[in-house]
């Protein structure tokens, strides 16, 4: 550190005098929220005719998958039913993604609450008084509970997911001559 008037603060070393010891800042580099050099194209280039792509041309316009992915989720069929074939395709993965992850996020979800509930309550009311069976079973009540509403609203998911890909298909039928 340089010197300077007493009440003024640090005052930060030039670049060349920076090591690479705590508090040095080091520029990051490449990373997704760093700004592009000037000059340098930030991303992909914008589509030239908005959101409206040929089929299997690509990602389609941030704000076309927003609707989708909205309507998708909402179990709705998409207002403009050139946007239907993308709602199909996602309807289709959100279906296959909620029927492979429901089941074993409520199983750690439900397993870890019962584990941290053995832990924090078994285990200090068991060493205070002795082993008390309503509090293991109130534990393993309130897992099972967990594990019950996590599976429902899976199969809600699972279920909107279904209305869209038959609305949606449906909205193509209506399309076609």
């Amino acid at each position: 550190m340089t010197s300077s008037p007493p009440g003024s603060g640090p005052t930060p070393r030039p670049p060349e005098e920076a090591g690479s010891g705590a508090g040095a800042e080091e520029p990051r580099k490449g990373g997704p929220l760093d700004p592009a050099a000037p000059g340098e194209p930030r991303g992909r280039p914008p589509d030239p005719e908005g959101s409206r792509r040929p089929p299997g041309s690509g990602t389609p316009h941030p704000e076309v998958r927003r609707r989708v992915s909205l309507a998708v989720r909402a179990g709705e069929a998409v207002a403009d039913p050139a946007d239907a074939p993308a709602a199909v395709e996602l309807a289709r993965l959100a279906q296959r993604r909620i029927q492979d992850r429901t089941l074993p996020s409520a199983l750690r979800i439900s397993g870890g609450m019962v584990l941290v509930w053995l832990i924090l309550v078994v285990v200090p009311v068991t060493i205070s008084t002795g082993l008390h069976l309503a509090a293991i079973a109130a534990g393993l009540g309130i897992g099972l509970l967990l594990f019950s509403v996590i599976v429902l609203l899976g199969r809600r998911q699972l279920r909107l997911a279904r209305q869209a890909e038959q609305r949606n298909l449906r909205l193509l039928e209506q399309g076609r001559p």
